[in-house]
Parts: structure tokens; sequence; C-alpha cells
């Protein structure tokens, strides 16, 4: 019985130590405050700077998709990968 709780224990410890951690990507306050500002009518109370995602291209929808706050503008992406991708160097994904 030791010898399972034992081995159990390494298992979790071993796969726990594992995991490639993601970028710590920090939410506008201006984006949790838009979130907190929904109309009964669930609209949301911001515009995204571009319809597009700047990493792979799909159309993107304010409240609807993940998004970020770059040089004051929110951005919209398809995806958390995607959000992660452009936060490494907005710059270059965006003509300023």
């Amino acid at each position: 019985m030791q010898k399972l709780i034992l081995i159990a224990l390494v298992v979790t410890f071993t796969a726990c130590q594992n995991k490639q951690q993601q970028p710590e990507v920090k939410t506008a306050p201006a984006l949790e405050e838009a979130a907190a500002k929904k109309d009964a009518g669930n609209q949301v109370q911001y515009a995204l700077a571009s319809d597009k995602d700047f990493i792979c291209g799909m159309t993107v929808v304010a409240g609807e998709c993940d998004t970020t706050m770059y040089d004051g503008k929110i951005y919209g992406f398809c995806s958390p990968d995607c959000k992660v991708e452009f936060n490494t160097n907005p710059a270059k994904y965006i003509k300023l």
C-alpha cells in the first residue's frame, strides 16, 4: 500500500514539473470595465480596433473573442494562442 502511494506521489510530482508555463498576460482595466458594463441585452460596450485576428486572419467580433489592449486600442483574437503570440511583439503585427 505504501509503495502505491509513493508511486502516485512521484507520478503526480513529475507531471506537475513538466508543465510549460504560458507567459502571464494581464488584462487592461478598460477591458474589465467594459465587460462589467454589459447591458441586459448582452451588448458589449467597446469596439475592436480591427475585425481580423492579426495572427491568423480570422474574423473576430467584440464580446465573442479573446482581447488585449495595446497602445490604447482593443484587439480581438480567435484564441488565447493568437493573443499570446501578438503580445510577444505587438509592433510586429501593427503598423503604427
